[in-house]
């Protein structure tokens, strides 16, 4: 399969976190804006030619604490309840699992506040 786990989960979450920059990188990171980072840690293949389980990571960044984790709360929620059984851009999300729920990490570099957070997406193409 070639489906882009992290792009999958862009387009599902961006639509859901209004106002909110959603993307796969720092780029363009407002210092204390609120901004959801996606992250591929990796993934294995776990029915042949049918479908992957694809861990990715998710930084929760907030002006203050209570933002960072309403923003990775808001987030979570999303993917856990809303995401499994649905198409996104060529995907079917079979199954979505927490690996580790919101941790509050600040971040070393800028000292935000920032909130980690970890699922797996089981995908298979539609």
């Amino acid at each position: 399969m070639t489906i882009d786990p992290v792009e999958v989960a862009l387009t599902f979450l961006k639509p859901r976190l209004p106002g909110i920059a959603v993307s796969g990188s720092l780029v363009g990171h407002a210092t204390h804006g609120r901004h959801l980072v996606v992250t591929l840690v990796g993934g294995r293949r776990e029915v042949r030619n049918r479908l992957d389980r694809w861990a990715l990571d998710f930084d929760a960044y907030g002006p203050d604490k209570r933002g960072a984790l309403q923003l990775a709360l808001t987030a979570r929620a999303a993917l856990l309840e809303e995401l499994p059984g649905r198409a996104v851009g060529g995907a079917v999300v079979a199954d979505v699992v927490e690996d580790l729920g919101p941790s509050d990490i600040s971040d070393s570099v800028s000292r935000e506040h920032r909130f980690v957070f970890s699922h797996a997406l089981y995908l298979y193409g539609s």
